[in-house]
């Protein structure tokens, strides 16, 4: 095993196919964590900001990569992985089947290429993998604290859905029938799915989606997509890379074929994540 150290985008770009390939290999189940959507986040959000990422390979392929900006908090220089509230753009890559422990340790060792006296990796689930395996490994190396920010709630839909909806409240399914009937009284609705976008026909779409959005509360707030300056333009270049992989989903509730919702999704490797509705 060997550590590499990517000092730029344009590195980062050359490295896509061994990046993505460990992210196919990975836990990761957003394709906002491939090089190419890496890159863009960075691009938009940290051009003025120091990129680098850490990587371990052995025997011709990655099997652990990192990407980091670097910024000051607190007066000192911090990495911190690429990716904010408007998009997961970054994570810690693993292939779990490799020698965790091996390339923990090599990747603290290639801390020290990055200057940064502190790594701060806020809101990550330290009780899952791959982050599981740092914490565990970063106990032998030292200088790992962690602290709870807030829980998650999790939905179990593993069973079946009618199940599911046994397990709600006599309230809670009273209150979806009655808002059900309302909607229907209101005109005709319909779901439309829209899965296998060319990236040419993204725009339209996506415009019109964000248009929903600035209808609402968001709009009146102005911390819509289309009232926040180049917000749209990101997710555009990022739905149409995602559209050009074949994992850019986007779905509208209509009512009288006027949109009135939408869902903005990432899907791959099976699993379909909401990211904006």
């Amino acid at each position: 095993m060997k550590l590499v150290h990517i000092e730029s985008l344009s590195e980062l770009r050359k490295k896509s196919v061994a990046w993505d390939d460990l992210w196919s290999r990975s836990n990761s189940t957003l394709p906002t964590h491939r090089a190419e959507l890496v890159a863009q986040w960075t691009e938009h959000f940290a051009a003025d900001l120091p990129f680098a990422a850490l990587a371990v390979e052995d025997d011709g392929q990655f099997v652990a990569a990192l990407p980091l900006i670097a910024e000051r908090q607190y007066g000192i220089r911090i990495g911190t992985p690429t990716g904010n509230a408007w998009s997961d753009c970054g994570d810690l890559l693993i292939d779990t089947a490799a020698d965790v422990a091996k390339i923990v340790q090599l990747l603290a060792e290639g801390e020290k290429l990055l200057r940064c006296p502190l790594l701060l990796f806020d809101g990550v689930n330290i009780n899952a993998d791959p982050w599981r395996s740092w914490s565990l490994g970063r106990e032998t190396h030292g200088g790992f604290v962690a602290k709870p920010k807030f829980r998650v709630g999790v939905v179990d839909l593993t069973h079946d859905w009618e199940a599911y909806v046994a397990a709600w409240s006599g309230n809670h399914r009273r209150s979806l029938k009655k808002q059900r009937k309302a909607i229907a009284k209101a005109g005709e609705i319909e779901l439309v799915a829209l899965s296998d976008m060319q990236p040419n026909e993204v725009e339209s779409f996506l415009r019109q989606a964000f248009e929903v959005e600035d209808r609402s509360w968001k709009g009146r707030a102005g911390t819509s997509v289309l009232r926040t300056p180049g917000a749209f333009d990101f997710f555009l270049r990022q739905a149409q890379q995602l559209s050009a992989w074949r994992q850019f989903e986007l779905y509208f509730l209509t009512l009288d074929e006027r949109a009135i919702a939408f869902d903005f999704c990432y899907s791959c490797k099976g699993v379909l994540s909401t990211h904006k509705i």
